[in-house]
């Protein structure tokens, strides 16, 4: 292969609704072109790069599948039903984003193709795909990128054991028959790689995996003047029982402190929208609480991190990837409070970017609080930017390059 110019197919099919994913897909495919890739974007009509970055500065090129609305109904997946609906769904707009991808791929013929979108579903379909073709793509390199919720049953554990069962079946398929399809699997930190590893239990397949973080951008820090007499914690990002606000609510509660006030910010997905709603008010805090439940633009963003103090993340145990929400709090120069576990613990740690406590413990986290609350938790502004340095977007670029060619 080339080292000097590939050709790379970045997909995303589901462009404009899991996550931040439009800032994620844009992000890459800058990094990318910046390491010297010719690099094309597969995604859904719904995908807006211009959230992200001004128009005239998006070089590298975009193909839209005949995939429109890619939003799901997230809030009834404790019924067959529903699941199956939104499994057909994921699969079925899949499909049409491979099928488009080919017929691009037969005239421009791509040295590498990289899914860095989808759930779990899709990347079995993904799997099978090329797995059942593998003959039309014989000189392509096929990478994949898995999310933690993607592949670990085990964060469905208090919500919904259909979902669970669906994602166990998805990650058997994937893991016992899929996995040697993909010439490399691309996971969000050493944390996450230890962990797939740990679940798929092949060493065999093990050196296919690339522990390559979420990439960060450093901009031109904006502080707000401090607030008298109270710290704000921001609780930020789509709302699943693994991320522990059940444990943030009980540990305000027992702290029950005027100098603490929290937002809750982000669209509930395992968590229907009524039930966040009624934790909030029935914690001992409810005063001293906001909250906005829907899904935020990435030109919102910015307001919410700049009125904080800290950003908090109490994540359960079963969360052993990096958080988009970790690099939105470095990038804006917030301290982080959070839980010991996966890549999260592991960066502010070894970064020194704020606190950690034990995870999925209530007095570890009101202890943790506390300390931010006496001002036991500094973070200076060279930490940051360490971070920032070692996990720049044009870092991960290199990254992803430096991969391709393995």
């Amino acid at each position: 292969m080339n080292r000097k110019i590939i050709k790379v197919a970045v997909i995303n099919p589901f462009g404009g609704s899991l996550g931040h994913s439009a800032l994620y897909a844009t992000k890459i495919c800058q990094s990318l072109m910046e390491s010297g890739a010719s690099v094309t974007l597969f995604t859904s009509m719904d995908y807006n790069p211009d959230s992200v970055i001004s128009k005239s500065n998006v070089h590298y090129k975009v193909e839209y599948s005949s995939v429109g609305d890619t939003d799901k109904n997230k809030k009834n997946l404790k019924k067959i039903s529903s699941v199956i609906s939104y499994g057909y769904k994921n699969i079925r707009e899949t499909l049409a984003t491979l099928k488009y991808f080919e017929s691009v791929n037969n005239i421009v013929k791509f040295d590498v193709v990289h899914m860095i979108g989808g759930e779990t579903a899709t990347n079995v379909i993904w799997g099978w795909w090329f797995k059942k073709f593998r003959s039309r793509f014989v000189n392509m390199k096929i990478y994949v990128t898995i999310h933690n919720a993607d592949y670990s049953f085990q964060i469905y554990r208090n919500q919904s054991k259909i979902k669970g069962i669906y994602k166990l079946i998805c990650r058997g398929i994937f893991s016992s028959y899929l996995l040697r399809t993909f010439d490399g699997v691309m996971v969000h930190g050493h944390q996450a790689k230890i962990d797939l590893e740990d679940q798929i239990n092949k060493q065999e397949v093990s050196d296919k995996i690339f522990p390559i973080n979420i990439g960060i951008s450093k901009i031109q820090n904006k502080v707000k003047n401090k607030k008298s007499g109270f710290i704000t914690l921001l609780f930020f990002g789509i709302i699943r029982r693994d991320k522990g606000l059940d444990v943030l609510l009980q540990a305000l509660s027992e702290i029950n402190s005027e100098k603490i006030k929290l937002k809750i910010v982000g669209n509930p997905s395992q968590i229907p929208l009524e039930e966040v709603v009624s934790m909030v008010k029935s914690s001992k805090v409810e005063r001293n609480i906001s909250y906005d439940l829907r899904y935020i633009d990435e030109n919102e963003i910015p307001d919410f991190f700049i009125e904080c103090d800290y950003v908090i993340l109490p994540y359960y145990k079963t969360f052993k990837a990096q958080s988009v929400v970790l690099t939105l709090a470095v990038q804006y120069h917030k301290p982080i409070l959070c839980s010991n576990v996966g890549q999260n613990g592991y960066d502010v740690l070894k970064y020194e970017l704020g606190g950690v406590c034990e995870s999925e413990s209530v007095g570890s986290l009101s202890e943790l609080i506390n300390k931010a609350i006496s001002g036991g938790i500094i973070v200076p502004e060279e930490n940051f930017l360490n971070y920032i340095h070692d996990n720049s977007w044009d870092a991960i670029g290199h990254k992803m390059i430096k991969m391709y060619h393995e």
